[in-house]
């Protein structure tokens, strides 16, 4: 949140920007993802006015791309859960599209490049069959090849310029992470979500809190985003009593994802 409030600080006091300074800005914004989010809070600010039209512009484009993703998404989503809840299988919404929809100011403000699903294991075999009914085409087969050792299939719409949708049967490809969590203990803990178009079920603060710490902890630091790091910030601010946070602590003992919360 720190990283956040100096950008927008720093973007409201200074008077003079230079072309050469506002495409380096702009470029570190894209690279983490943060572009929608600091147009959103510059315009409520109401101070967006001191940054030059060019930049307003810039942002302001970000900001409806990303409404237009979201519209995209929702479309996507309608039509997979629906075919998936008619053929009897359950699905959590992951990451970025969840998060969107339920911590961030607006919807818009939280970028994603996919859709991410969790599936029982077991469901995966006809899951893919009903994406391939939708027009999509499977990247691969590694549930059927390499299950035990990955943890999604990708799969790409042929005609449509849609996202791409991971099916998920792990969080984690590591053993030592899946051994520890139970999926239908997750499905169990689900939270309800409706947008307005569609409704889904996604993981709870905590359990949303715990796989993105373990996401980052996993990941390569290359390639963090402050995106991310705003994530577990408005998840942290999601538990309000010491009631939730005891649950988070009892959770990750479970788990045993201590270590990548902290």
């Amino acid at each position: 949140e720190n990283i956040i409030k100096d950008i927008i600080a720093s973007l409201q006091n200074e008077t003079e920007w230079s072309i050469e300074n506002w495409e380096i800005l702009t470029k570190i914004f894209k690279s983490h993802w943060i572009s929608p989010l600091v147009y959103f809070k510059l315009k409520n600010s109401g101070k967006i006015k001191n940054l030059p039209s060019e930049a307003i512009e810039q942002l302001k484009k970000t900001f409806l791309r990303s409404k237009i993703n979201i519209l995209i998404a929702e479309q996507q989503l309608k039509e997979i859960l629906y075919s998936f809840k008619n053929s009897g299988i359950d699905a959590l919404v992951l990451k970025g599209v969840h998060l969107a929809f339920t911590h961030y100011p607006h919807s818009a403000t939280r970028p994603f490049s996919d859709i991410d699903l969790l599936l029982r294991p077991e469901d995966i075999p006809k899951a893919r069959r009903i994406m391939e009914k939708l027009g999509y085409v499977g990247v691969d087969k590694r549930y059927s090849l390499c299950r035990d050792f990955s943890k999604d299939e990708i799969f790409l719409h042929k005609t449509r310029r849609y996202f791409m949708v991971e099916l998920h049967w792990h969080l984690h490809r590591f053993s030592f992470v899946k051994e520890n969590i139970d999926i239908d203990d997750l499905f169990e803990s689900a939270i309800d979500v409706e947008t307005g178009l569609i409704e889904f079920k996604a993981f709870s603060s905590i359990d949303a809190l715990i796989h993105r710490a373990l996401s980052i902890y996993l990941s390569d630091n290359q390639s963090l985003r402050v995106i991310w790091l705003y994530d577990l910030f408005l998840l942290t601010k999601a538990l309000k009593t010491s009631e939730d946070w005891n649950r988070l602590w009892n959770r990750c003992i479970q788990q045993k994802t201590l270590i990548p919360v902290i």
